[in-house]
């Protein structure tokens, strides 16, 4: 074998200074960094030594079938541990339907089969990502639930700080100090829709279509943090809940429960998730929560439609919206929120803002100040009672575009301006205290104004102009309404506790 001494002394000088920064802490001299702005890709999935699951076998021929999926993310780590792996089949076994476990074990092999895609970002050391693929390998054989699981990776984008031909490639110059840093974009869509597209979702699909063709199939989407599938008000499990929901409104092609917070989080914080579904609840086509949606996938009788369903949209979140974006043509039977918090769910970090712990309680006289209400439908809790958010939503959910979409969203957050009692609060004239809150509560169910009249009159004109349907403008402005209303009734129940 010949070596190029001159090509290997060149390489050796050239990578000798940052070779000796990292050595002395300077980490930042790594001639490499994650393209932070890059879409990570997804490997071609691998899978476990012995995949066998239990299939289920249809309770009654034309009740709700359901297949779930998860996503399934872990950090990077040589050891093996299935813990989480085997609490989230667990929780499902003893909560996912009924009251009591014995009633959920025996129902879940008649009605639910599950899909796990488990993923991990991948690493530069190879030697991590030969411990995920030989996790994936060894997954516990499942029993006593009809599930499987798979695995892949996220693959991001490496790049030059500064390029060099004669730089070590980035393997060989990990290798040499095993470092490296930096944070990568999830890409959540992508995710969902590679289980979505699995052997496993579809070979359920498959096999309820066939052993149940009267049955409707509702494909369900949900997190791998809850804490519980009991949350409801009927203290039953989600796909219990879920059936009577579904039964009860004549097989909607969207549906969910909702989620809430657990009892002991920041009572502020809880009480925001709280007002987000209730107004959610008066919206005919909210954003619907990853943590527990049901898609209709097939009716009674018919083929299923999955494969003409996707996830992948703008952006690289918002995976639900951009679901439902893609089943216009057959997402047509209607939506279903109610808000009954029938998935109990960790909170996410984005809620734990410094305002938020100021709340440790949640008093009346707490409520009635400005940070409280502003904290109340913060852009971070993801809030319909936020008044943009709240018209960005509803813009979506429409029939309906402008080649500007803010000329229309403006009109309707004047509209919801008119009816949402923190509005109305905000725009109260003179220094905002208590009695600012009394006031608009008490004059609440008031005939409007004059001078709110004329806000929903301009609002209306201009959105005609725009050439959106009188009655569409009227479904806006009966929206606005009742969200309105669903605050004022949740407010009222606070302040009165």
């Amino acid at each position: 074998m010949t070596i190029n001494l001159l090509k290997h002394f060149q390489e050796k000088l050239e990578n000798r200074p940052w070779l000796e920064n990292c050595l002395e802490g300077k980490v930042e001299s790594f001639p490499y960094s994650l393209d932070e702005a890059a879409v990570p890709e997804l490997s071609k999935p691998f899978f476990p030594t012995d995949p066998m699951t239990q299939v289920v076998t249809p309770r009654k021929n034309g009740a709700p079938l359901f297949v779930a999926n998860i996503p399934f993310g872990q950090a990077p780590t040589k050891v093996q541990d299935y813990t989480k792996y085997s609490q989230i089949l667990e929780q499902f076994k003893k909560e996912a339907f009924g009251k009591t476990p014995e009633q959920s074990r025996r129902e879940i092999l008649k009605s639910l089969s599950l899909a796990l895609g488990i993923n991990r970002v991948k690493s530069i050391d190879p030697a991590f990502n030969r411990a995920f693929q030989r996790y994936i390998r060894n997954l516990p054989k499942i029993n006593a639930i009809s599930a499987r699981a798979f695995g892949f990776f996220l693959e991001p984008k490496w790049t030059y700080k500064k390029y060099n031909r004669l730089t070590y490639p980035k393997n060989k110059a990990f290798l040499l100090l095993k470092e490296a840093s930096g944070t990568v974009k999830i890409p959540f869509q992508k995710i969902r829709e590679a289980i979505k597209n699995s052997g496993s979702t579809r070979d359920f699909v498959k096999s309820f279509e066939e052993s149940a063709p009267k049955s409707p199939i509702y494909y369900t989407i949900m997190d791998d943090d809850s804490i519980s599938l009991r949350g409801s008000q009927t203290k039953e499990g989600v796909f219990s809940r879920l059936k009577t929901l579904i039964e009860a409104t004549h097989l909607p092609s969207i549906i969910s429960p909702g989620y809430r917070l657990k009892n002991d989080e920041l009572p502020l914080v809880r009480f925001a998730v709280q007002i987000d579904a209730a107004v959610r609840a008066t919206m005919p086509m909210p954003y619907f929560p990853e943590p527990c949606t049901a898609f209709k996938i097939k009716g009674p009788n018919e083929p299923n439609y999955l494969g003409k369903l996707s996830f992948i949209g703008k952006g690289t979140a918002l995976e639900s919206r951009r679901f439902i974006e893609s089943g216009r043509n057959v997402l047509t039977d209607g939506a279903v929120f109610v808000a009954d918090g029938a998935v109990v769910t960790t909170t996410p970090a984005r809620m734990i803002t410094e305002k938020s712990k100021k709340f440790a309680t949640l008093t009346p006289a707490q409520t009635k100040t400005k940070p409280c209400l502003q904290s109340l439908r913060s852009r971070v809790i993801q809030s319909h009672a936020f008044p943009k958010q709240w018209a960005d939503i509803l813009y979506a959910g429409l029939n309906f575009s402008t080649p500007k979409v803010t000329d229309a969203t403006c009109r309707m957050m004047n509209i919801f301006s008119v009816f949402d009692p923190i509005s109305r609060m905000f725009a109260s004239e003179g220094r905002f205290s208590a009695d600012t809150f009394d006031s608009a509560m008490q004059n609440y169910t008031n005939p409007l104004t004059q001078t709110q009249k004329d806000i929903l009159a301009s609002a209306k004109a201009h959105l005609m102009q725009l050439k959106m349907k009188e009655e569409m403008v009227d479904l806006v402005i009966e929206t606005a309404k009742k969200s309105g209303a669903a605050i004022y009734l949740e407010l009222t129940k606070l302040v009165s506790d």
